[in-house]
């Protein structure tokens, strides 16, 4: 169905145990900036022990933009349930932002919002606006940065549960899916990382993540973000920390955002998928990129790009100095750090490789213990992975 009219999408907040996380950020939305009037907020409470100060927090935020509206409900709903019904709201509002409490803005997260939902409308490959911003594969437990190519966005398969947009439309086409795939079990498959499939069924981003990657669907990733996550203790985090913090956007720009075709795109791994133009086109058509050393035992295209040794005739290699990792490729970089693998070609296994400066590479140029703990924690997750389906 053609959007035709510009879409402002109500904000959702939702709340259940945890007071003090959602004062922060309904704080966090009221300070915000707003080039719109009439912006809807709306408050979505599920049940706890201590619903009542839960409650109190949302009856006393004072909303100056608009229209506030305060769901609760009789029952427990639990998260997946609960999210999948504010969802369902963008078929009222024609679009919502939904934000779990754990999570603050940026002061303009709306302005870029709306900016990003009118020129991504017509876009079906689009399965949603997100406004954070990852900086850490948590697959790899390794930083992540992408390959900035001048826009604002880019385009990435990844799990976005720190403060997303959806149309009616992109949220329809996802309960479609879902509706007719949540009573089967998602079971492992090889182009869904494993820890995926080990959250609990209480996660809703789950099946988002089951369902971009089959239907071949991105989020709009901004490249800077416009909401972090504080991690607070609650029902899928046992220990609070950092390590999700990312910088917020502070002033007001003038957004870049590109075509779908002209932008940086990044699958569910965070493997770069437009580093394969950077390759003849019978190699580019048949080429997996395993940078993070993720993909394990994945040999189902006959080229593979890989930090690791495999048993393989090797076509070219390369160092890894640049960063992000891709560089190192578009750049050239003479080295023996990053393979070009010809897996039709089967050779005896060199085991030794270029270990040493793949840890420095990784652990950012620590110093010599840092360096040897970050070496021992990534053997360590080889061994797992060795056991492991992928």
């Amino acid at each position: 169905m053609e959007i035709k009219e510009k879409l402002y999408p109500a904000i959702v907040a939702v709340g259940y145990n945890r007071p003090g996380s959602l004062q922060r950020l309904l704080n966090s939305i009221g300070n915000a900036n707003y080039n719109y009037s009439n912006v809807t907020l709306v408050i979505s409470l599920d049940r706890s022990e201590i619903f009542d100060k839960v409650l109190s927090v949302a009856e006393a935020f004072q909303w100056n933009y608009g229209r506030k509206e305060i769901r609760t409900f009789e029952e427990r709903q639990g998260l997946r349930k609960h999210i999948l019904q504010c969802g369902d709201l963008s078929e009222q509002y024609g679009a919502v932002i939904i934000f779990e409490d754990d999570i603050v803005v940026s002061p303009e997260f709306y302005n870029y919002t709306v900016e990003a939902l009118e020129f991504y409308k017509k876009e079906e490959r689009v399965a949603g606006i997100a406004l954070y911003s990852h900086k850490y594969n948590g697959y790899a437990q390794k930083l992540f940065e992408p390959v900035h190519n001048g826009y604002d966005t880019y385009m990435g398969q990844f799990s976005v549960t720190w403060g997303q947009c959806w149309s009616a439309n992109q949220w329809r086409s996802f309960k479609e899916w879902y509706c007719a795939n949540n009573q089967i079990e998602l079971k492992p498959q090889r182009n869904v990382p494993l820890a995926v499939t080990q959250w609990p069924e209480t996660s809703w981003g789950k099946y988002f993540v089951y369902y971009i990657v089959n239907q071949d669907k991105y989020y709009v990733m901004p490249y800077e973000a416009l909401a972090t996550c504080f991690s607070d203790v609650g029902e899928h985090v046992q220990a609070s920390d950092t390590l999700h913090q990312v910088p917020l956007l502070q002033a007001k720009r003038v957004y870049r955002f590109p075509d779908f075709d002209e932008a940086e795109k990044y699958d569910i791994f965070f493997e770069s998928i437009t580093i394969k133009r950077c390759f003849e086109a019978d190699i580019s058509k048949n080429l997996n990129v395993d940078l993070f050393g993720l993909k394990n035992r994945i040999y189902d295209k006959r080229y593979l790009l890989s930090v690791e040794k495999k048993p393989f005739f090797s076509l070219k290699t390369y160092g890894m100095v640049m960063r992000p990792k891709e560089l190192n490729v578009i750049y050239n970089v003479e080295g023996k750090d990053i393979y070009l693998y010809d897996t039709s070609q089967s050779i005896k296994q060199n085991k030794k490789g270029n270990i040493k400066s793949q840890i420095y590479y990784d652990s950012w140029g620590s110093d010599w213990k840092t360096a040897l703990q970050f070496g021992v924690f990534e053997f360590w997750k080889k061994i797992k992975r060795k056991f492991c389906f992928r």
